[in-house]
């Protein structure tokens, strides 16, 4: 991803701050929800990162999780996969989050408003149409995953506004995003 996201900032103006809204601005808003992506079009960012999974029931949702980081303990206080759970089944996320690894150690938490999982498709809804480029990492080694994602993001006119998609990790998942969607960046290219 970083590969990615280094080439398409170079694009920019160097006038312009280069800013991007890592797990779609964690820290100052609650990551990866429809919180957060509200809260960068508020502020202009022109690239977000956000994570997506899918649930037991293929409902595909704003979520990172990697077992090394437990964030279903962390942001919910549940154990656990998400995998493992229907959508309808997620526990409510924690009503105040705190900052993840990524920010300074003096942070404060994040108040959440929101306290449901967000779907996907609602992100798309938001993002359609308004040029902000968007990082979609993936950590969950499903070519269904995938083909869901771009099947929402042809349904919400997207695919233009995709700066690259792909897996820091996992090469069978670059591999599904090249065959499904070649014209998208990957984080190998």
């Amino acid at each position: 991803m970083a590969l990615a996201a280094a080439r398409l900032l170079d694009t920019c103006s160097p006038r312009r701050p280069r800013l991007v809204a890592h797990r779609c601005g964690a820290g100052e808003a609650p990551e990866n929800t429809i919180e957060s992506v509200r809260y960068c079009l508020e502020l202009k960012v022109p690239l977000l990162q956000l994570d997506v999974m899918h649930t037991k029931d293929h409902k595909v949702i704003l979520f990172h999780d990697v077992p090394l980081e437990r964030n279903m303990e962390k942001l919910m206080g549940v154990t656990g996969q998400i995998h493992d759970f229907n959508y309808d089944e997620l526990p409510p996320f924690k009503q105040l989050l705190q900052p993840n690894a990524f920010c300074p150690e003096d942070a404060f938490p994040v108040a959440v408003k929101e306290l449901k999982v967000s779907l996907f498709e609602d992100a798309c809804r938001l993002l359609a149409g308004t040029g902000t480029q968007i990082i979609l990492e993936f950590w969950q080694e499903s070519e269904e995953l995938i083909l869901s994602v771009l099947e929402l993001l042809k349904r919400h006119q997207l695919l233009n506004q995709i700066a690259a998609w792909g897996s820091p990790e996992k090469a069978s998942i670059q591999a599904w995003c090249r065959r499904a969607a070649p014209q998208i960046p990957d984080t190998g290219r």
